[in-house]
């Protein structure tokens, strides 16, 4: 596991999280063969959280309150 620092490609805040050759926590990786790739947008590569869960993409497939 590794941590990585960055700033989101969609709102600029600066993140910290964990990425592992299977799964991420704290962003997502919205590029390439990526299964997070249809919520993330041209030219985007790591996407925060509350940058992706809040996209209403997202929300369609995952709504508020779903366990």
């Amino acid at each position: 596991m590794t941590m990585i620092r960055f700033r989101c490609d969609r709102c600029g805040r600066h993140v910290e999280g964990f990425h592992t050759a299977s799964a991420t926590a704290g962003f997502y990786r919205v590029d390439g063969d990526s299964p997070w790739a249809k919520y993330g947008r041209e030219d985007e590569h790591f996407v925060c959280d509350a940058c992706i869960q809040g996209s209403d993409e997202y929300r369609a497939d995952y709504p508020p309150g779903l366990s």
